[in-house]
């Protein structure tokens, strides 16, 4: 077993590997033993983290070994089995982890089985508590439908939870992926983290044999990608990712690529045998992350900067509306970021803008200041420090990019003389940024 801890070889250098001795031992990370999920407790001692697991849908597949969970048995019996697992999984589980349950709805002589609701009914039975449930979109499924039904293209994914002080960072599971049209006219609206995580996600089954065209014949395969994304929003790297009803291995799988330990565990040898040979294609290959950084911080730099050249812009263009005879008073406005340290609460840059004035007034400053800060101005997450000049040199502004006063987000100008009121700054936008802000300028 290549993907066994050190403890489990040198017990190997005693006992016959073929023997199932070996398995009666307490469960250790990086392990799949074939046990009952039901005595969960007799084999893993070790805390775990998370818990992702698709259970039996009920009797909708025969597993094909004795005693097995769901298939000849009756609905009653079955949820109760079920609640059972759930009570060794929550002795299992540290007081800040989850389990995350993915399962699907049922309909059985014409009658819907709520089988994802009776299964929260017996977890809360557990103790555990239900966060939240997450509409999986997985789109990939058979092009039919029966009498009365509608093809179902969704199944539920049921989150958990042991305490209420539990590991959760969806930061990290934020995208900038589908921006709207008009994104970077407004980069307020947008969070530099990204956008927040809904309670529906998109991720297509994978086809038949995920790992490989002719392998991995299971009935609810899981994307790599739902997997991860579970595993990102809810653990840390060298956590302990456990699966009480592992099958083909994908979350145990995923858990070894995304430097966690694992742990799973299943009643059908014929699947750890399948996980053994698998895992030998990937063990060895370097961990990563599921999460894009490099992809996160060019979408939240660009941002930064569309944010910063904005308020001055924004503030020119309510001056304008409110107190034109301000606006007329000012010759333009220069925007240096700053490193300063002391940022005030929920400021996430510290930016210098020097406003150049054709007559310096004390009524005239604070007047800008007053507008500055008021709402939505103060909600662009910058902490502006203001300086004010008397009159303007072009030589104040030549090393700078100068951009339209009301359309900072367009390239610079270039033209001279330069067009009053102005907005310049060292900032600037590189070609791949231009060229995505421009391709949501275009009709």
């Amino acid at each position: 077993m290549a993907f066994m801890t050190d403890a489990i070889f040198a017990i190997n250098e005693y006992l016959d590997p073929s023997s199932e001795s070996i398995y009666n031992l307490v469960a250790m990370k990086n392990e799949y033993f074939i046990h009952d999920a039901r005595k969960l407790t007799e084999k893993v001692k070790e805390e775990v983290d998370l818990i992702i697991t698709s259970p039996p849908y009920y009797d909708t597949k025969d597993y094909e070994v004795v005693n097995q969970i769901g298939f000849q048995q009756s609905y009653e019996q079955f949820l109760a089995d079920m609640g059972t697992v759930f009570l060794e999984c929550i002795k299992t589980t540290k007081t800040t982890g989850s389990m995350w349950v993915i399962v699907d709805s049922l309909k059985r002589n014409g009658t819907f089985r709520l089988l994802p609701f009776d299964l929260v009914k017996q977890a809360q039975n557990q103790q555990w508590k239900l966060q939240e449930i997450i509409i999986w979109q997985k789109d990939r499924t058979l092009p039919f439908s029966k009498h009365g039904e509608m093809r179902n293209i969704f199944e539920y994914v049921l989150f958990f939870t042991k305490s209420r002080k539990f590991k959760f960072y969806p930061d990290r599971i934020r995208s900038f992926d589908k921006l709207k049209n008009w994104w970077a006219k407004w980069p307020e609206r947008y969070s530099v983290a990204g956008k927040a995580p809904t309670n529906i996600w998109t991720f297509p089954i994978p086809i038949q044999g995920s790992w490989g065209k002719n392998h991995v014949r299971h009935f609810c395969p899981l994307p790599a990608a739902l997997i991860g994304c579970i595993i990102e929003l809810c653990s840390d790297p060298g956590d302990t990712i456990f699966d009480p009803f592992a099958g083909s291995g994908a979350v145990l799988k995923e858990a070894y690529l995304l430097d966690r330990d694992f742990i799973g565990c299943d009643i059908n040898p014929k699947y750890r045998t399948m996980f053994d040979e698998l895992f030998m294609a990937i063990e060895g290959l370097p961990k990563t992350s599921s999460i894009q950084y490099e992809n996160k911080a060019f979408f939240a730099e660009m941002i930064k900067k569309l944010r910063i050249l904005k308020l001055p812009s924004a503030l020119l263009k309510k001056l304008r509306r409110t107190y034109p005879e301000v606006f007329d008073e000012i010759l333009g406005v220069l925007a240096i970021p700053t490193h300063e340290l002391n940022m005030k609460k929920n400021k996430l840059w510290q930016v210098k803008y020097t406003f150049y004035l054709r007559e310096r007034s004390k009524e005239l400053e604070e007047r800008i200041q007053r507008v500055l800060d008021t709402k939505p101005l103060t909600k662009y997450g910058i902490q502006p420090m203001l300086c004010f000049i008397e009159g303007f040199q072009p030589k104040n502004i030549k090393q700078f990019n100068v951009y339209p006063w009301d359309t900072t987000y367009k390239s610079p100008m270039i033209q001279t003389p330069v067009q009053i009121p102005f907005i310049a700054s060292n900032l600037s936008f590189d070609t791949r940024e231009r060229r995505l802000i421009n391709s949501c300028l275009t009709p």
